[in-house]
């Protein structure tokens, strides 16, 4: 899915270079951060291995250190404003744990 919108947005922002930008962020990560929320909240009730489940977890705070990205430069859309991935520091904590 980010694979297809990473080069619809490369194409049409041909001087863009692999550092990622706030437009990259804005139109990549933010315009999707509801589906990629939806699939990761989905796939979290799947049966899993310890390692795989580690590996989750992992996914999972990325995801919310990017939501935390996105909201810090105030690039959320109306729809990414309410994600699950906007968590408490004590959430963040047990996640890491």
């Amino acid at each position: 899915m980010l694979d297809a919108e990473y080069k619809k947005f490369i194409l049409a922002n041909q001087r863009h270079s692999y550092s990622i930008s706030p437009k990259a962020l804005k139109n990549i990560y933010a315009a999707n951060l509801p589906v990629l929320e939806k699939l990761i909240l989905e796939a979290e009730n799947c049966k899993m291995l310890p390692k795989q489940r580690k590996r989750f977890n992992m996914l999972k705070l990325d995801m919310v250190q990017l939501y935390r990205i996105l909201k810090t430069m105030d690039l959320l859309t109306p729809e990414g404003e309410n994600s699950k991935f906007n968590i408490t520091e004590k959430a963040l904590a047990d996640l890491t744990a």
